[in-house]
């Protein structure tokens, strides 16, 4: 093979003729390292050398490509290649990225959920979610070569369970959206083709009399007295969870939520009800409490509470509470109010929703039953007996 340093133009190459045997190459004088490989057959061919760490590498282009594009694409390279992404890392990267699997990405994105700080009940059910239904139906498959219909047919015999089933939709399309964010899949547009299934809405709260079977089972316990604080002031539970001492000022009674806590991520600031301060004074006179008001209550362990999840069942078995959850408080706290006559306005302020529509959107049954209740009878009789 001859070598040979030339000005290429467009003419040079059309008209060049090919060497008895081997080949000739034409080093191009405008894109360094670019090269016109000319066979003895007439074959010609793109040829792209660059230096990577000491070593020189070769990338070939194939097709009958003209000067500008092989110039363009040359040029590509060596602006690659003074970026830190050769190509020959590139071809590396993209055989390791299709042995990545569907498990390889979840494990990735369940660590970094947790990185970003996310509750350890939320990765809890996304890994759940993960063992259950998902690793054995397309763990194993290549993330590149997951279909729709796959998932498809994952969901299938979810179809009777909605919550279920739209939360495994939003796993799985959380898992996809970190695996774009991560280059290791080009597009999965398709999953937000496949459609949720429509959930009964849950509003459950709390009677009268269940209210009473629940407050004679509590105990003189921490979790206990988290369960009363979140019954009083219909707090998230992780907001209770998280509470510092330094959040409250228990003279003007007021609790100070910081944004971190916060479920809309934003600073809060309510007030507290007189029974949630003394219950709040009670506790720190029993001298239990360290910087968090409800401290972790396993011995040697440093933190707050993270979970009630246990007492909860037993005090939903003791107060025969049906299959009411922890969440429940924080919705008998907002029906309650709602239904003693307090605007959503008013609401709003003191659970923390975004928005009003946003309450409204969750409690709009009540504020319906009270409307009802309110036109009732109005000239009703009168009305009636004029048509009699």
């Amino acid at each position: 093979m001859t070598m040979a340093r030339v000005n290429l133009t467009q003419r040079f190459i059309d008209t060049v003729k090919p060497p008895e045997k081997d080949s000739t190459s034409y080093q191009d004088t405008t894109v360094r390292g670019l090269t016109l490989r000319v066979r003895s057959n007439g074959l010609k061919t793109w040829v792209m050398r660059y230096r990577w760490e000491g070593v020189e590498h070769m990338v070939t282009l194939t097709g009958d490509e003209k000067l500008l594009g092989a110039r363009l694409w040359g040029q590509s390279i060596r602006t690659d290649v003074s970026r830190g992404n050769p190509p020959h890392l590139k071809v590396i990267k993209d055989q390791t990225i299709n042995k990545t699997t569907i498990e390889h990405v979840a494990s990735d994105t369940l660590a970094y959920l947790e990185s970003q700080g996310r509750s350890k009940s939320y990765v809890d059910a996304c890994r759940r979610y993960q063992t259950k239904y998902v690793h054995p139906a397309i763990g194993h498959i290549e993330v590149h070569k997951v279909r729709r219909l796959d998932v498809e047919r994952l969901l299938r015999p979810l179809v009777s369970q909605p919550a279920t089933h739209n939360r495994v939709l939003a796993w799985i399309s959380l898992m996809l959206t970190q695996a774009r964010k991560w280059e290791m899949l080009t597009d999965a547009q398709w999953i937000s083709d496949i459609g949720r299934q429509k959930e009964q809405p849950r509003e459950a709260y709390l009677t009268d009399a269940q209210l009473d079977r629940l407050i004679d089972a509590l105990t003189d316990t921490t979790t206990d007295y988290c369960v009363s604080f979140l019954m009083l002031t219909g707090a998230r539970p992780n907001e209770a969870f998280k509470a510092r001492w330094e959040q409250f000022d228990l003279n003007d009674a007021v609790w100070r939520k910081p944004a971190a806590n916060m479920k809309t991520k934003k600073a809060h600031t309510v007030p507290l009800a007189p029974e949630a301060v003394e219950l709040l004074r009670s506790l720190k006179e029993k001298g239990r409490s360290n910087e968090w008001v409800f401290p972790s209550p396993h011995p040697g362990r440093v933190g707050h509470l993270t979970t009630i999840k246990n007492r909860w069942a037993t005090l939903r078995k003791v107060a025969d509470l049906g299959d009411a959850n922890l969440y429940d408080l924080r919705h008998t706290f907002a029906t309650r109010l709602l239904s003693q006559g307090a605007s959503i306005k008013t609401v709003q302020s003191l659970t923390g929703h975004s928005t009003p529509q946003t309450l409204l959107k969750h409690y709009a049954h009540v504020v319906n039953d009270d409307q009802r209740a309110a036109v009732a009878g109005l000239m009703g009789k009168r009305v009636l007996k004029s048509l009699s």
